[in-house]
């Protein structure tokens, strides 16, 4: 008798097992220290080119509205959202989405790295108003080399310092400070005792010092050992405090005309979900100046949204004397690095991490860089951060001494609100532009102390008052006569 045998069984007959179709799932990124994932949370970053109904429509379900996405968060400028996912298999679900998800980031809490601090503090009286209606007043030593022509041989406590008039320094203009607060009723953020400007500093939409900040971990309040003045708006650490003051005090920076806007991310560690939506503004410059950051897609997704809507960012290098070349230990300054040399005036210059985030490091009071302050390539500029004097966040006077390169950042991200109040977001409608004009005003080769063979960059920011190239009408270099008599016709 004859049998057929059904060609669904055929390849088990012949000694053949038919290949397992595995579904392709979209990349699970885990950073290598694990000591700093949170657990079961996960960003869901959703491609450019989908909606969030499409990855909704994908999975039969909202998962917003689902139990088994618990604390679920939406971040309009991550394109993603956030929650807690203990069910693996909604995990694989979420993963195979393929066609709207990019990817899936665990959770991260790093540590907080704070710079220096010394005992050293200066009472209200010791205060020196540094401007009024005076083209030059007197300054520290930071801001004389910063508005100096040449690298100076002597630079005293208080010397003449001139500065940009009409408009004053960074008019118009608002540096967000993504840090771990602001006393944002410091002294140091009215504009001196004579010259009487409005206020200087604000929370980030008109929250209150003692409302909870939206960007950290609240719900870590009320663990144990665990602060809760850490997680309102106001500063509760001092590190953002005097990072605002060295970017517009009257005293102390050089954006006598900015306004600081305190945008609390950090309590006793850094989320990087709340960090990423912290970076979503418009007509501003952004200062991070926070330490021990690594690469997390979340974080480099809100970066990039932020530089795509013309917003520059500065960051601080690392407080470690390191070579930062391959940029591991330097991130965010690291993002999509790499060189482009290009004509400024008369000069070739070197530019890194060319159209993304602005890294800042640290020098002395003698031009050099400042111990264990990062180096190499991915460097942009240094600025001076060791040994300078900044507001104490205790009291609404006073002043301390401070050293780090989350002290030389500001100075740069002034030097941008300073360039964005000349000539107006219109005509700096890019990251790119308002770094060309802070290259253009570089003083080059004169900063000490940086390791043979680094390749760093030997560029020294300055204010452009008295910029070699600086043409006659105009405030700083990067602009001719003309462009400047215009700019000047429209105000």
């Amino acid at each position: 008798m004859k049998s057929c045998l059904p060609l669904a069984f055929l390849p088990s007959a012949l000694g053949l097992v038919a290949p397992v179709v595995r579904q392709e799932l979209v990349e699970l990124f885990e950073p290598e220290d694990r000591d700093t994932i949170v657990q079961d949370e996960y960003h869901v970053l959703i491609r450019d080119v989908s909606e969030l109904s499409d990855h909704w429509e994908k999975l039969g379900k909202d998962l917003s509205q689902d139990e088994a996405c618990q604390d679920y968060q939406w971040f309009k400028n991550l394109n993603s959202y956030v929650c807690t996912i203990t069910d693996s298999a909604l995990l694989d679900e979420i993963r195979q989405d393929t066609d709207n998800v990019e990817v899936v980031a665990a959770g991260t809490i790093t540590p907080w790295k704070t710079d220096r601090e010394t005992a050293k503090k200066r009472s209200p009286n010791e205060l020196t108003e540094r401007w009024g209606k005076d083209v030059s007043q007197d300054g520290p030593w930071w801001i004389q080399q910063m508005t100096a022509s040449e690298k100076l041989t002597d630079t005293p406590d208080q010397g003449l310092c001139p500065h940009m008039e009409d408009p004053l320094p960074g008019a118009g203009v608002k540096i967000y400070v993504l840090d771990t607060g602001i006393n944002v009723d410091h002294e140091l953020f009215y504009s001196g005792p004579n010259e009487q400007q409005p206020h200087r500093a604000l929370h980030f939409l008109d929250f209150g010092p003692d409302d909870s900040s939206p960007f950290v971990r609240r719900k870590d309040a009320d663990k144990p050992g665990n602060n809760r003045a850490d997680f309102v708006m106001n500063d509760n650490d001092g590190h953002g405090t005097a990072v605002a003051s060295m970017a517009a005090s009257w005293q102390h920076g050089i954006g006598l005309r900015s306004t600081v806007v305190n945008v609390k991310v950090i309590s006793n560690s850094v989320s990087i979900k709340h960090l990423g939506a912290g970076v979503e503004f418009r007509g501003s410059v952004i200062n991070i100046s926070a330490g021990g950051l690594k690469y997390h897609p979340a974080l480099e997704g809100a970066i990039r949204a932020a530089i795509s809507a013309g917003i520059p960012i500065f960051a601080a290098a690392e407080n470690e004397e390191i070579d930062q070349a391959d940029g591991t230990n330097i991130y965010p300054c690291a993002l999509d690095s790499q060189s482009l040399i290009y004509r400024a005036g008369n000069r070739t210059l070197t530019r890194h991490s060319y159209d993304q985030v602005f890294c800042v490091s640290s020098t002395d009071r003698e031009y050099n860089r400042a111990p264990e302050s990062a180096y190499g390539r991915l460097i942009n500029a240094f600025a001076p951060g060791e040994g300078v004097q900044a507001a104490i966040f205790s009291a609404n006077t006073g002043t301390g001494e401070f050293a780090g390169t989350s002290f030389a950042a500001p100075h740069a991200a002034a030097m941008a609100s300073l360039v964005l109040g000349y000539e107006t977001f219109e005509r700096l409608d890019t990251p790119d532009k308002v770094y060309t004009r802070l290259e253009a005003n570089y003083l080059q080769n004169i900063v000490g102390r940086l390791p043979e063979g680094s390749d760093t960059p030997n560029n020294f920011i300055t204010t452009g008052i008295n910029h070699p190239d600086r043409q006659d009408g105009c405030p700083y270099a990067g602009l001719t006569s003309e462009e400047c008599a215009a700019i000047d016709d429209e105000k």
